[in-house]
C-alpha cells in the first residue's frame, strides 16, 4: 500500500478478482486462491496462493527501448539475466490463464498517457511472449499464460490515460486481441 499502484492493485483489484473468481462456475473461494498469483501474495495470503515469478532467468527485459549496448552491458554485469515477475495472474484450477501488467497513471497529458499505454501494452506482450515452462517440484507455479491482460486505472483530473486508450482503440484494439491476445482494461474513479 506505499505506492498508488500497489494500493490499486492490493485494495481493489486483487479483492476484486479474487469474488468474480470465486463465483465462477465450478469455482469457490479455496480454488479461487488457489488460482491466484500476486506480487504481494506474502501479505494476501486471503486472495493469492503464491508469486508469479517466473522460475527460469532470461537475458531481456520488459523495458522499451534499450539500446543493444545498454544490453550487453548488463550481460557483462552482475546480474545478466532477468528474472520476470507479473503484478498478478490467473492459473489453473481457473480455466483461463492470464497475467496482469497492472498500471496507475496519476499524471501527464495525451502524448504522457499514449507512452504510457505503448508500454504498459508492450510489457504484457512482452510477459506473453516468454516461453513457457513447467511448474517445479517445489510447487513454484508453471508460466503457461494463454493471455495477457493490461489493467490501468486512470487518476487523471481530464481522464487522459482514457482519451488514448479510446483514441487508439479502433487502429490497435482488435490486433492487441485476436493478434497478442492482449485485453486492455482502463478503469476510471468517480
Amino acid at each position: 500500500m506505499a505506492f498508488p499502484e500497489g494500493a490499486f492493485l492490493n485494495q481493489y483489484v486483487l479483492p476484486g478478482l479474487f469474488a468474480f473468481v470465486s463465483q465462477y462456475e465450478g469455482m469457490d473461494a479455496d480454488r479461487a486462491k488457489e488460482a491466484l498469483l500476486s506480487e504481494s501474495w506474502r501479505s494476501m495470503k486471503d486472495y493469492a496462493s503464491e508469486s508469479p515469478a517466473r522460475t527460469s532467468k532470461h537475458p531481456f527485459g520488459k523495458i522499451v527501448g534499450l539500446s543493444p549496448q545498454t544490453v550487453v552491458r548488463r550481460w557483462r554485469g552482475e546480474k545478466p539475466l532477468i528474472q520476470s515477475c507479473p503484478d498478478l495472474a490467473l492459473r489453473a484450477p481457473f480455466p483461463y490463464r492470464t497475467v496482469f501488467e497492472g498500471k496507475y497513471f496519476r499524471k501527464g497529458g495525451l502524448a504522457a498517457a499514449e507512452t504510457a499505454l505503448a508500454t504498459d501494452i508492450y510489457q504484457a506482450f512482452f510477459y506473453r511472449g516468454l516461453t513457457k515452462l513447467p511448474a517445479t517440484r517445489t510447487r513454484r507455479p508453471a508460466w503457461d499464460y494463454d493471455y495477457a491482460c493490461v489493467l490501468a486505472y486512470d487518476g487523471t483530473a481530464d481522464g487522459a490515460l482514457l482519451r488514448a486508450w479510446d483514441g487508439l482503440r479502433e487502429r490497435i484494439g482488435r490486433g492487441c486481441w485476436e493478434g497478442a491476445g492482449i485485453y486492455v482494461m482502463i478503469l476510471r474513479g468517480h
